[in-house]
């Protein structure tokens, strides 16, 4: 009995005051969904601006997994050394995501900055300071993944 009377609160007014404080607790929790496809695009960019290509085909489709392979089987030892050489790991930030509300896909800009450019076989990359690329993701089986390759 003591729940209705709380504070002189009647039981009326305490039961939907209780039940709002739930929802919003509740959905403070929920990541909205452009959050989630920031997080995706974000892991993605990252790993592949780093040339982490193994860690970006967790965040792409079978189309940017394919891309990801035939990059991968590109890199030659000077590629190495000079990610080995590198003074710090290049940076992403997504910006201007585009979706349609419920839609299953999206794109955005990704902001490279301090990335090693892949160059020719044979040639080693170079250091980029910062570029612009778009990237477009889809969602397979409620998970987000990024769809072909980075385009300037």
């Amino acid at each position: 009995m003591w729940i209705f009377k709380l504070n002189g609160m009647k039981g009326s007014r305490f039961i939907p005051l209780a039940l709002l404080l739930s929802i919003c607790l509740h959905s403070c929790g929920n990541k909205d969904e452009k959050d989630v496809v920031t997080e995706a695009m974000t892991a993605y960019a990252t790993a592949y601006f780093n040339w982490d290509f193994p860690s970006a085909m967790a965040y792409a489709t079978d189309e940017g997994q394919r891309w990801l392979v035939f990059l991968s089987s590109q890199v030659t030892a000077l590629d190495i050394e000079a990610i080995a050489s590198s003074p710090r790991a290049a940076e992403v930030e997504i910006t201007n995501i585009e979706m349609e509300k419920g839609a299953n896909s999206a794109s955005a800009i990704v902001r490279a900055r301090g990335y090693l450019a892949i160059d020719s076989i044979g040639r080693r990359p170079k250091r980029c300071e910062e570029t612009t690329f778009k990237i477009n993701a889809v969602r397979q089986n409620g998970t987000w993944k990024v769809n072909g390759k980075p385009e300037r």
